[in-house]
């Protein structure tokens, strides 16, 4: 562009006369110049746009996902990703904690300088840098990312937070997510007949609090907006990523969809109402990977990839308890895997060419090996004439355990060890006494039957 200017002004300011056939006036000369350097930026512009448009019409071939990573734990899972080399990383949630614990299940937010460095901490983490410096990077928020565990829209720094989740992973300026009261957005990758749409949904911008089983997720706009991308996608995969978990319902310790059932048939219907094909859920939160599915909610078997700790994990926060809770709290009626709660992240393989076009959904661990791989012909994704059962939810599990639950169960236990370790204490030392004083008598009656011998 600087040459081109610095030849215009060389020529319009010279007299030049010639007897060719491109001879012209200065005004025509400088409108002539004027004409190629506009050609010369458009040429620029829609060239640079043609190298990076086209990334999205190459079809996916490998996505990973992952989330619950404490940004100040040791991050060995970066080495797996890296090295499954995927198309396509998309955050699920808790990128990053930045609020504090003050009791089990009761939480305190931090300030938006804080909040702020941490997800400045976690961007300049080496591993991480690598990672987006190669792979393009997308994803949503869940609770700890978001400011506060389990909060809804009570939260009153959410907008600040939005901004700063978004500069984390370089959404584009021009994008529409800058502008919503909420992170949720869309993403399509492939052409025609290989399409993939990548649906963000927040389910904490809007979200009523927990308890109010009538209450909603997504919010009025959010839903219009997720109607219109369900009705329009011409995708042969819709993945749809939440935070927090979708299809169970009977997994009574975990915040979950089915504390907001009103919200949640919602989703199945706008699915099943504009018979979208394709459809797999993506979520975290839980700490624990696990594969699910539903044949009762839709025309064709839903399922969901659950992947979450890639820093710390059921096992690593109460290692000998991890399995009996889970075989106890977290089966559910739609679990079809084995658990996997080492740290871990979830990937998709897309064989589009193969003969029997196939998705592989895969949870592996931070080395980078599949511990649980779920084959799912894309034939079986389609929508049928199927009748949809649907669900009987008994309704004490629509009932969630808020931070108030928590905090209750966390006074009974400290009363129990207040009462039970003292009452422990005493047992032992009457029981030493008593067998002290056992042992002093058999000893002096030993000592007497000698003394008669």
């Amino acid at each position: 562009m600087e040459f081109l200017f610095e030849v215009q002004v060389i020529l319009t300011h010279k007299n030049i006369k010639s007897n060719s056939t491109f001879r012209r006036n200065d005004h025509e000369m400088r409108i002539f110049f004027h004409a190629i350097s506009c050609l010369f930026v458009l040429i620029l512009y829609f060239g640079a746009s043609a190298s990076l448009e086209p990334q999205r019409e190459i079809p996916l071939k490998k996505l990973a996902f992952g989330s619950c990573n404490k940004q100040r734990l040791e991050q060995t899972v970066w080495d797996g990703i890296l090295s499954y080399n995927p198309d396509l990383w998309v955050w699920l949630g808790d990128v990053v904690y930045v609020d504090i614990m003050l009791l089990p299940g009761y939480f305190f937010p931090r300030s938006l300088t804080y909040i702020k460095g941490e997800y400045d901490y976690q961007k300049n983490h080496p591993k991480y840098k690598q990672l987006i410096e190669k792979i393009p990077t997308i994803g949503v928020w869940d609770d700890h990312d978001y400011g506060l565990n389990n909060a809804g829209g009570e939260v009153k720094f959410k907008a600040d937070t939005q901004k700063i989740f978004l500069d984390f992973i370089d959404e584009p300026k021009e994008s529409p997510r800058w502008d919503r009261k909420g992170i949720w957005g869309s993403y399509n990758y492939g052409p025609a007949g290989k399409r993939v749409k990548v649906i963000l949904l927040d389910v904490r911008y809007w979200r009523d609090p927990l308890g109010d089983t009538k209450g909603d997720i997504l919010g009025p706009d959010q839903w219009v907006w997720l109607e219109e991308e369900l009705k329009n996608s011409d995708a042969q995969i819709n993945l749809i990523a939440s935070g927090t978990q979708v299809l169970p319902w009977d997994k009574p310790l975990q915040e979950k969809w089915s504390h907001y059932p009103i919200a949640r048939q919602k989703l199945f219907d706008l699915i099943n109402q504009y018979k979208v094909p394709g459809v797999i859920f993506l979520s975290g939160d839980v700490h624990y990977a696990e594969m699910l599915k539903s044949d009762l909610i839709s025309t064709y078997p839903i399922w969901e990839a659950t992947s979450s700790g890639m820093t710390h994990t059921c096992q690593t926060q109460s290692r000998g308890l991890c399995g009996w809770y889970l075989h106890r709290f977290a089966t559910s009626t739609y679990h079809v895997s084995e658990f996997f709660y080492d740290f871990n992240f979830g990937t998709i393989d897309f064989h589009w060419d193969a003969p029997e076009p196939r998705l592989d959904i895969s949870i592996r661990n931070e080395n980078g090996t599949a511990v649980v791989v779920t084959e799912i012909p894309i034939s079986s994704l389609q929508p049928t004439d199927k009748k949809i059962e649907g669900e009987n939810i008994p309704k004490g599990y629509l009932e969630a355990p808020t931070g108030e639950f928590y905090v209750r169960i966390t006074a009974l236990v400290l009363c129990f060890v207040a009462v039970a370790l003292p009452s422990y204490c005493i047992w032992r030392c009457c029981c030493r006494q008593k067998n002290h004083q056992v042992r002093t008598e058999h000893s002096s009656t030993k000592r007497k039957i000698k003394k008669e011998d």
